[in-house]
């Protein structure tokens, strides 16, 4: 059996910290909540503005997952471990997915036992939070405690993904040393915990705001950060405005960029002038046009990175009509792909051909379905809905790109007739019914913030990590992942992970529509910002030369 060198030379990795120079109006009143605010004025290039479609609902990490909070979490909470960081084509710093080149962040060594099952971590001594209480292996067995005890996204991330199946298998050895053993060897026991939502938390400080109604300080944390990372919350204003500021007791190089200010614009054409004015730095999720447009834009550069972000319309597989594979197929060559690519985004996006993103490793081509009206006719045929059928598909009310989507697509679905009903629902409604399962189908933007098939296509295409929203099954998938999610046989994992891509292609687990990328237009002044897993920017080595 071949076995990965990575975990079984069972060697000490030293985590080195990287040093990422090149990648690396707007003042605001703040709280303070932990650390040293306020104090000596600070100069234009300490300040960032960045201006956003909207603030999250909060910042704790078992409950808050959007991509305005998990852009928040990058900046606030530090891992055990860390991503390298490298330049892509187009000169943005971009998490670099090599595993081999994975570096200790709050962990500074790690490695595993003889039999490959449990993981141990030392920690780094001295380190403190923005609070002033030492980071220790308390810390991480308090997280995973919180993590399993809440049964949300900790317990998903880190539980049900790894194989580990409860808190009591976390076991702190010293003072700095905590071990996690795993039901059986899962190969990514220890890679997880680069995953931007596995950050740690000063559990000195959250246990202070636990009450008995709140045993593990939810509602505090919603809006506070006990943290051990680059910033901490100095201000919660719903509708307006978060502001982060640099942690004084951070443990790495200190941020050059002090105060961040996250700016709720909602209109996106109101976040395009403020950028072009400099009344903001950053402006987040540009429609396509304004895209184009700044890119002829004097005094602004777009962060551009093809990125793990996929747009895809997802039918619920145990619905009446939609159970039917063959009814699936024929709504994917219903489908006016090219279409779609060239009059709504204008040629910024790529198809999207696999259920794994293009840039994570095993990524195969296995989506080949193009629009084929004709073959669509054959199909509904088979499927004894030769006259079409009555479907809705649900849209996020505030993205018009994705309205421009379901009018193309409605209209080459009448050709074939089926009738397509255009449902907008505000985000919190469409979150909501997605959860219960209870969208016909829905149209998706989303990704997976870590990079293996383990995490990448189990979370999607399998029940047992529950984030198969649409009710996609097959025995197949289930048996092969079962086989490859305990094995470090990398054949296996490899022969695994393309009969899964191939198997959700041809069920049309979704239609694939395209990978948007991910573009980010900055003022020329910001250098050093990167990318994340999940879409979003970390300023913590980024400065501004205004």
């Amino acid at each position: 059996m071949k076995k990965s060198k990575r975990i079984l030379a069972g060697i000490l990795a030293l985590g080195i910290m990287l040093s990422l120079a090149a990648c690396g109006g707007k003042d605001s009143s703040s709280s303070g909540q932990g650390g040293q605010s306020g104090g000596a004025a600070l100069s234009p290039n300490e300040i960032l503005v960045v201006g956003v479609s909207a603030l999250p609902n909060g910042i704790d990490p078992e409950y808050h997952n959007s991509l305005e909070a998990m852009a928040l979490s990058a900046n606030v909470y530090e891992r055990l471990l860390d991503w390298a960081v490298t330049t892509n084509e187009n000169g943005t710093c971009v998490y670099d997915f090599d595993y081999d080149k994975i570096t200790g962040a709050l962990a500074e060594k790690w490695w595993r036992s003889d039999d490959g099952k449990t993981v141990y971590f030392k920690l780094r001594e001295g380190v403190l939070s923005n609070f002033g209480n030492e980071l220790t292996a308390e810390d991480v067995k308090w997280r995973l405690d919180r993590a399993d005890a809440l049964d949300a996204l900790g317990d998903f991330h880190m539980f049900s993904t790894t194989g580990l199946s409860t808190a009591e298998n976390v076991k702190v050895e010293d003072k700095y040393t905590v071990s996690i053993t795993t039901d059986g060897v899962s190969y990514i026991g220890d890679l997880i915990y680069t995953h931007i939502l596995t950050g740690i938390i000063d559990s000195t400080e959250a246990k202070k705001h636990a009450t008995d109604a709140d045993p593990w300080a939810s509602d505090w944390l919603a809006t506070n950060a006990a943290t051990f990372g680059p910033y901490y919350v100095t201000e919660w204003s719903p509708g307006s405005q978060v502001v982060i500021e640099a942690n004084p007791n951070y443990y790495g190089q200190a941020p050059s960029i002090k105060k961040i200010i996250y700016r709720e614009i909602p209109n996106s054409a109101n976040r395009l002038a403020m950028l072009q004015s400099g009344d903001i730095d950053v402006f987040d999720w540009p429609l396509p046009e304004e895209i184009n447009q700044l890119k002829r834009a004097d005094g602004v550069k777009i962060e551009y990175h093809q990125s793990n972000l996929s747009l895809r319309i997802e039918p619920l597989c145990t619905d009446p009509i939609l159970s039917s594979k063959e009814v699936r197929q024929a709504l994917a060559y219903a489908f006016p792909y090219e279409e779609v690519l060239s009059t709504v985004y204008l040629g910024t996006a790529k198809p999207m051909t696999s259920i794994q993103a293009t840039i994570f490793p095993y990524y195969e081509k296995t989506y080949h379905y193009t629009t084929d009206l004709e073959k669509a006719r054959e199909l509904l045929a088979q499927a004894g809905y030769g006259n079409g059928f009555d479907v809705t598909i649900s849209i996020d009310s505030a993205k018009a790109d994705l309205e421009r989507i379901c009018i193309l697509y409605k209209t080459s679905l009448e050709k074939i007739g089926v009738n397509l009903s255009i449902e907008k629902l505000p985000t919190g409604d469409l979150y909501n019914k997605r959860v219960n399962n209870d969208l016909q189908l829905y149209v998706n933007q989303d990704m997976a913030g870590f990079p293996d098939p383990q995490f990448a296509i189990g979370i999607f295409a399998t029940n047992e990590c529950g984030m198969d929203y649409n009710e996609y099954y097959s025995d197949f998938v289930e048996q092969r992942f079962a086989e490859a999610k305990f094995s470090l046989d990398e054949e296996l994992r490899a022969s695994v992970w393309s009969d899964l891509q191939k198997t959700f292609a041809d069920d049309v687990g979704w239609i694939m529509v395209c990978e948007p990328g991910y573009y980010l237009p900055v003022t020329k002044a910001l250098s050093g910002g990167v990318w994340t897993s999940l879409n979003g920017f970390d300023f913590r080595h980024a400065t501004l030369d205004r």
